[in-house]
């Protein structure tokens, strides 16, 4: 973990994200939603000018094949999700609709469904935040290590129900965000007692634990 690059504020990505856009209040030209980690930026062949699109809106631009709709449905399908909705909104667009992994690809092969916009949205803060280093593939990677993953990873889904829950359902919004900082606080122990175990024990000690056969 040491030497890590991690931006846990996210200012410096932010201002790089903004700059590429080119301006300091992007929105979706379609939609007009203004969150710009769910957005990016398009040369048109068209008007011959950069067009920012939200993800959502991009693929409803790029509509799929019927042959690539019965294969995404087929990946979903061998996932555990033979009608996926984004976990977080509901959305039933497949073509919209995008495979992530819970706790990092490098981490863990779970996957669930999420809409294009809230997939932007987690590998943003995933990429940013204190989950940046765990993104990187290790196959020393300790189990605690990985649990904290999974926990950074499933703190970022119940935060954004949360906030998608404001409006409707104030008390489960705020549960779903108590429980989302639970999840950071335990990966942060997780973290600091991998560090620990590491320190004492060497950096195999979650391989084997040394102790007398039973008699």
């Amino acid at each position: 973990m040491k030497g890590a690059n991690i931006d846990p504020s996210g200012h410096l990505a932010n201002t790089k994200k903004l700059l590429r856009f080119g301006t300091a209040d992007p929105r979706c030209a379609d939609c007009g939603v203004p969150d710009f980690s769910r957005l990016c930026r398009l040369r048109s062949l068209v008007k011959k000018a950069p067009v920012i699109l939200c993800r959502k809106c991009l693929a409803r631009r790029r509509p799929l094949s019927a042959k690539s709709v019965s294969q995404k449905r087929k990946r979903f399908e061998a996932d555990g999700y033979p009608d996926p909705r984004c976990v977080i909104c509901g959305d039933p667009s497949l073509n919209g609709m995008e495979r992530d992994h819970l706790a990092g690809a490098a981490n863990s092969d779970l996957v669930e469904p999420l809409c294009a916009n809230h997939h932007a949205i987690k590998s943003h803060e995933a990429e940013n935040g204190p989950m940046a280093p765990l993104r990187r593939r290790n196959p020393h990677r300790s189990a605690l290590v990985r649990q904290a993953a999974f926990d950074y990873g499933l703190a970022a889904i119940l935060g954004m129900m949360a906030i998608a829950d404001q409006s409707q359902n104030a008390t489960r919004a705020v549960f779903l965000g108590i429980v989302a900082l639970a999840l950071i606080g335990w990966a942060s122990w997780d973290l600091i007692a991998d560090a620990h175990f590491t320190k004492v024990l060497g950096p195999d000690y979650d391989a084997a634990i040394a102790a007398e056969a039973p008699r």
